[in-house]
């Protein structure tokens, strides 16, 4: 169902630049400890590189091979994936790039469309159409619907 995403439009992490930051920070801090330039030079590259993989790593990590489910729907978080039983859900929203499906204490990002190609959509899912229907007929009858972007017809 889904058409697969580009790793390049996975969301990263929260705490990545935090990471960087603190990077940054040692490498100052052997600088002014009296470490050749060229060593820190290196030490930074070498952390660009970490980070860089890290992020690539986590966007895998943290995001779900199929959202959508029977059971509820799964979406990306700081630690772990966040998953919400379709009784839980309280409100259904979207924006122009896909739904938001929010429980009592969390939310789950359902990204309809992965890029935009010169003012053009490029969606992430075949037939968005049926992937909103689905949503629809699995949140309970007392949700808030709050959709204007992606209703079907």
């Amino acid at each position: 169902m889904r058409n697969g995403r580009p790793l390049a439009f996975r969301p990263l992490p929260h705490s990545l630049p935090y990471l960087a930051l603190a990077a940054l920070a040692g490498l100052l801090a052997l600088e002014r400890a009296g470490v050749p330039l060229r060593v820190v030079a290196w030490a930074a590259v070498a952390a660009g590189v970490a980070v860089v993989l890290l992020g690539i790593v986590a966007a895998w990590r943290f995001g779900p091979a199929e959202p959508i489910s029977e059971a509820g729907v799964t979406g990306a978080a700081l630690v772990h994936p966040v998953f919400i039983p379709w009784s839980e859900v309280v409100r259904v929203g979207d924006d122009r790039d896909g739904l938001t499906v929010y429980s009592a204490r969390r939310s789950v990002r359902i990204d309809l469309v992965s890029a935009w190609v010169q003012g053009q959509p490029v969606y992430e899912y075949a037939d968005t159409d049926a992937v909103v229907r689905f949503v629809l007929a699995h949140v309970p009858k007392h949700a808030m619907i709050e959709m204007t972007y992606f209703l079907p017809e």
